[in-house]
């Protein structure tokens, strides 16, 4: 049982070309100055050739970004300051702006701090080493805070003209 918006399709039936089996005895007319019951001559095929492709894709939607290859450091190298940037890519932290050189220098000062850190060899610089990286996780705390309330404001500040050009309207 057919139903439904398309069932006027299933009411008429399908159209099938009759093909015959046996070849036609007529044969048409030739377009070129050749016998049509020989074979075509075959030609040979140069050597190398001239080939164009046709892509469903535009040229809009191409590679835009810039393409960066993988960096690997060797087993024993320290790692180079610039690795810190690996993780930027266009748009989306390059080119740099403030947020991303206040990044640098937060992971410049972290760096430092981990290279003047006491070996643990004793209770006293134990105490240190403890002391010192709760500062930096407070300074770390401190920073995200800080971020989350910039965020904030932002959000206050467009909240508050959307509402001021909404009440100019009225």
């Amino acid at each position: 049982i057919v139903s439904g918006t398309c069932r006027y399709k299933y009411f008429r039936r399908p159209i099938v070309p009759h093909i015959d089996a046996v070849s036609p005895d007529v044969l048409l007319a030739p377009t070129e100055e050749q016998d049509p019951t020989t074979a075509p001559v075959a030609t040979a095929e140069p050597m190398t050739k001239e080939q164009s492709v046709q892509t469903q894709y535009r040229e809009s939607e191409a590679q835009t970004n810039p393409y960066t290859p993988a960096y690997v450091v060797p087993a024993g190298e320290r790692e180079l300051e610039v690795e810190m940037l690996a993780g930027l890519s266009f748009e989306n932290g390059l080119p740099v702006r403030q947020k991303e050189i206040d990044m640098i220098e937060n992971a410049r000062q972290k760096r430092a701090l981990e290279a003047a850190l006491p070996p643990v060899t004793d209770e006293a610089s134990l105490n240190l080493r403890k002391k010192m990286m709760e500062l930096q996780e407070n300074r770390e705390f401190n920073m995200r805070t800080a971020e989350m309330d910039q965020a904030h404001e932002d959000r206050l500040a467009v909240l508050r003209s959307a509402i001021a050009e909404r009440d100019q309207g009225n």
